[in-house]
């Protein structure tokens, strides 16, 4: 009888668990919050969609003690094949990439990742990073109220200290978004509202 109930238990945690993941697409309208870490600073990083299809756009803002706004647009030749991405902002300023994407890594690149385990990409005007997918792995994000698990993939250069660049996105062919970073500074995406 223990032993009925020992795989009983088994089974539904296997169960609950697949049933757990999902996937969905960001709309305008939506509010991606990230929890930032900088050289002691702790803020957050607010994005309000404007636009998503053929561009995406959208505003930011910092929290204390940053108290900065901005605001990106990112091209849809950019989302769709850039191997480029930057991770900065600058305070009230337009920033518009056609060949670059932030927050979110293009498709084409979500899909050598996927197929090769390994791209060669440029951060921050930094050439040949090579990316290596150190594992599938799954991440909780509060997604309109409700704790959500997404399948992520882990990045790495695999270098040490400030030579580090990871980063762990969501492997959604329609919604490849950035969840965490680290690159000197740390960033996560705790809530989509």
């Amino acid at each position: 009888m223990k032993f009925i109930f020992v795989i009983s238990f088994i089974l539904c945690s296997v169960f609950a668990s697949a049933q757990e993941i999902s996937t969905f697409k960001i709309s305008k309208g939506d509010i991606l919050i990230y929890d930032v870490r900088n050289k002691g600073d702790l803020y957050y990083y607010r994005i309000m969609v404007q636009e998503v299809g053929s561009k995406t756009v959208y505003e930011w803002e910092m929290d204390e003690p940053k108290n900065k706004k901005g605001s990106v647009e990112i091209k849809g030749k950019a989302m769709s094949s850039s191997m480029k991405m930057v991770t900065k902002v600058k305070p009230d300023n337009h920033l518009l990439l056609e060949d670059a994407t932030i927050v979110w890594i293009s498709k084409t690149l979500l899909k050598t990742l996927n197929n090769t385990l390994q791209a060669e990409m440029e951060i921050d005007g930094v050439p040949n990073n090579k990316m290596t997918v150190l594992q599938k792995t799954t991440q909780t994000i509060i997604y309109k109220g409700t704790p959500t698990r997404v399948e992520v993939l882990d990045v790495s250069n695999q270098l040490k200290f400030f030579d580090l660049r990871q980063f762990w996105v969501m492997n959604n062919p329609d919604n490849p978004l950035i969840t965490k970073l680290n690159m000197g500074f740390t960033v996560e995406l705790i809530e989509i509202r």
